[in-house]
């Protein structure tokens, strides 16, 4: 438990906001980990104030819906690249 909350919280807050900025062309790579890291707050929050509306939180279902995002922006990346390469 020590050392799984400061984990976890660097992933939430950097990880889906990483995955999603990476697909878009920014060619300053300190505006990219600043945009990676608005975008994993903003996620997070919004999942946060969803579940909470809906009277259904759980913070287990958001990392969870965290790694879906990451994963499939992930995915998308793998995607395009091979995609370029096979062109």
């Amino acid at each position: 438990p020590v050392v799984r909350a400061p984990v976890v919280l660097g992933y939430l807050l950097f990880a889906p906001g990483w995955a999603i900025a990476r697909q878009i062309a920014i060619p300053d790579s300190a505006l990219r980990i600043s945009i990676g890291l608005a975008l994993s707050i903003s996620i997070v929050g919004l999942l946060t104030i969803i579940q909470a509306f809906t009277g259904s939180w759980s913070p287990v279902t958001v990392v969870l819906l965290t790694v879906l995002i990451t994963v499939t922006f992930g995915c998308i990346e793998i995607a395009r690249e091979r995609r370029r390469v096979g062109a």
